[in-house]
């Protein structure tokens, strides 16, 4: 009897918890956790990176995954932003005004070399959105890790050539506009993903339109250990984050 109840109990655990994650509140400033550059340099010598997380993703794991100390290792003359951009800044259409105001505007004004961005699964989806909505001369490079890319049947038309393109008017489809890359936006973009990603039909798709040194995979499904041996290779290859030192 009680093994029939836990899977019960975990699957009434787990809509419990998208629930908490679609319904969070909005705050002022967005909440954030910084994480200072291992090298004690002015702010004009520095580079800061900004990190989006998934739909249901804490900025702990973020620590927990060693994304911090891999990167500060590999540059450590790079400050770190991790920001609480969970799903109500998305869901209120908020997400892209909120980071260009509130931390890409400002970082600009602090002085840094460079700025990068960076997003997991629902945070590559809000990369891909500023991107698309500021445009290339703020930002010096997006990282994509396993990103969510829209619903299926915006992308179905491309992967089937039988079926027409859906909801091309709405914003919340990004596909019209990544077909449509410019040379100088496909150079910013670097992608890696786990190949039994349960979003890699959409990430296939990306890849394709970038160049073979600008994306990479690895087994895997869509979790944070995966997510980690892909920041891990990234970085120590260069295919995911080839920051340059400033000048």
């Amino acid at each position: 009897m009680k093994q029939k109840l836990w899977p019960k109990l975990w699957a009434a655990f787990s809509v419990l918890l998208v629930a908490c994650a679609y319904n969070r509140p909005i705050t002022t400033p967005m909440q954030q956790v910084n994480y200072p550059a291992l090298a004690d340099l002015p702010t004009e010598q520095k580079q800061l990176l900004i990190f989006l997380p998934g739909i249901g993703g804490k900025l702990s794991d973020f620590e927990r995954y060693d994304f911090i100390r891999l990167l500060q290792e590999k540059y450590p003359a790079m400050d770190v932003k991790l920001l609480d951009a969970h799903f109500s800044y998305y869901r209120q259409s908020l997400i892209v005004n909120r980071l260009h105001n509130e931390v890409i505007l400002l970082a600009k004004a602090q002085g840094y070399c460079q700025i990068h961005l960076a997003g997991i699964s629902l945070g590559g989806y809000g990369a891909l959105l500023y991107l698309r909505e500021q445009g290339d001369t703020l930002i010096d490079s997006i990282s994509l890790l396993a990103p969510y890319l829209g619903e299926p049947k915006h992308y179905a038309h491309l992967l089937d050539a039988s079926k027409t393109a859906q909801d091309s008017d709405n914003k919340l489809n990004i596909w019209p506009w990544l077909t449509r890359l410019t040379e100088t936006q496909k150079q910013l973009l670097y992608l890696a993903y786990g190949e039994q990603d349960r979003l890699v039909d959409g990430q296939n798709l990306l890849a394709g339109l970038l160049a073979s040194d600008h994306s990479f995979t690895m087994a895997g499904k869509h979790r944070w250990p995966v997510w980690r041996s892909l920041w891990q290779k990234g970085l120590s290859t260069n295919k995911l984050l080839p920051a340059t030192t400033c000048p």
